[in-house]
């Protein structure tokens, strides 16, 4: 029995209770899929092209500042105990979870700034990423042990929540 209330959408409710997709739409969902297979590996490759080109993490000079916080036991002023946490759990990998963890995290950042900006695809994310990875320090930022990365990621991420409010529902804004 059709439902002729329904809209004729390809791909979408044919009967009540049924799903259809056509090959077109199949296809496009398929080379989306792809795409974003390659972009999700491409771009943490992209940023930690530094590193693996020096073999190693990049560190500053203060990094072992704040990996010693958490052996030493005492607080010294701007080196973060949370912070020598997260390297000491990267610690047995020669810190390469450390520098996964930022590379993910960066990706997921920029994936969700282009979001909101309604610049979602997975092409277009891989094409922004190797612009930035070309023409800013954000690779350098990303291979460096220090919280450095963070600070700009939670400023990009401040902007993307405030700038989605109005799509947010109101518990996600955390306002009455």
């Amino acid at each position: 029995m059709e439902n002729f209330c329904l809209p004729a959408i390809p791909g979408m409710l044919a009967q009540m209770g049924e799903i259809r997709i056509n090959t077109q739409i199949l296809g496009a969902r398929i080379a989306d899929s792809r795409s974003a297979w390659i972009a999700a590996v491409a771009i943490p490759l992209m940023l930690l092209a530094p590193a693996l080109w020096n073999g190693y993490p990049l560190l500053q000079w203060d990094t072992g500042g704040y990996l010693a916080r958490w052996y030493e036991g005492y607080l010294v002023p701007s080196r973060s105990t949370v912070f020598g946490l997260y390297l000491h759990f990267g610690e047995n990998s020669a810190f390469w979870i450390n520098l996964g963890i930022q590379a993910l995290a960066t990706l997921w950042i920029l994936q969700l700034t282009l979001r909101v900006l309604g610049m979602a695809r997975p092409l277009r994310l891989l094409a922004i990423s190797l612009v930035l990875v070309l023409s800013t320090a954000l690779p350098w930022l990303v291979t460096t042990l220090l919280t450095d990365i963070f600070a700009g990621l939670a400023v990009l991420s401040s902007w993307s929540s405030m700038a989605s409010a109005r799509r947010q529902s109101k518990n996600a804004r955390c306002s009455p």
